[in-house]
């Protein structure tokens, strides 16, 4: 399975002949970016959670939103429902396609092609999105 990362610019005119599910991920607080349609997507989800791998102090009291296992399993549903339909391409988007949406990349890399290191020579994954979806993917095998 290609897995496939975009910053924002990049997804709001992203074009895929084949199929595919598309991973959406924003800063909360923040809208959602508009996809163009494509009939080759059988699949969507959009997340909100900061680009923080742990609670930090700020003096500001802005809002910090960490990735969590319900997130995960969002993510992981997905895949493995578009996995079962044959898809071909996991797109995954946020706003920079650095640091969110390489960790999901990174996990979904580890889990369906037994490498993650094409995600941590190119990209800094976020390391709390990655641990927890590799911990819920593992987590609930049997």
């Amino acid at each position: 399975m290609e897995i496939i990362i975009l910053n924002e610019e990049s997804a709001k005119v992203y074009k895929e002949n084949r199929n595919h599910i598309f991973i959406s991920i924003q800063d909360p607080n923040k809208d959602f970016i508009e996809l163009p349609s494509n009939i080759n997507r059988i699949g969507y989800t959009h997340l909100r959670f900061s680009d923080l791998d742990k609670y930090i102090p700020n003096e500001r009291n802005i809002n910090q939103f960490l990735f969590n296992s319900a997130q995960a399993e969002t993510i992981l549903n997905l895949v493995g429902f578009g996995y079962s339909q044959g898809i071909e391409v996991v797109y995954i988007n946020c706003v920079a396609g650095i640091s969110r949406s390489a960790g999901v990349g990174a996990a979904l890399s580890k889990i369906y092609n037994n490498d993650d290191s094409y995600f941590f020579n190119r990209y800094l994954p976020n390391m709390l999105v990655y641990r927890t979806i590799l911990n819920t993917y593992y987590g609930g095998q049997s």
